[in-house]
């Protein structure tokens, strides 16, 4: 943390935010910060609002890997979730990842479906449903022209 004066004279919004900005090189984050404002903004908008961060970002996994025709496990979630963090919070995500699997629950909103491995019955590949493909296609169309604004704007 630098050791500047944090009570800068002058009126929010002014050159003496933007300097403030600069001397602390928070600057130097603020495209990568619009971007992440932007994501969290389609997923907000996209997602119901009971869907947790980790959630949203589980099922973005999944769409990234059908997207890319890889096969995802619940696993392969797990680890995911795991790699940055050791093992505390992967094993919620994947127990509240029900929430879209396309099931009989209540509430489940039925946007990807587990299909059985034709040679090992215990492994469940997930697969988006149309509906959860329409969703993640719908989610990319808007980032991408976010992205596109965000660009635009910069030029």
């Amino acid at each position: 943390m630098s050791k500047l004066n944090h009570d800068l004279p002058g009126e929010l919004g002014t050159d003496t935010d933007r300097v403030w900005a600069k001397l602390t090189d928070l600057y130097k984050s603020a495209p990568t910060l619009r971007m992440m404002r932007d994501a969290m903004r389609v997923l907000s908008d996209d997602l119901p609002s009971r869907v947790s961060l980790r959630q949203a970002i589980a099922f973005i996994y999944v769409a990234d890997a059908n997207a890319d025709g890889r096969r995802v496990t619940m696993r392969d979630i797990r680890d995911f979730f795991s790699e940055d963090e050791g093992s505390s919070g992967a094993g919620s995500v994947a127990n509240t990842f029900s929430v879209f699997l396309d099931d009989d629950r209540e509430g489940s909103l039925g946007w990807i479906e587990q299909r059985m491995d034709r040679d090992d019955k215990r492994k469940r590949y997930l697969h988006l449903t149309h509906d959860g493909k329409e969703v993640a296609m719908a989610m990319a169309e808007r980032m991408s022209a976010e992205l596109t604004a965000e660009a635009d704007d910069a030029s």
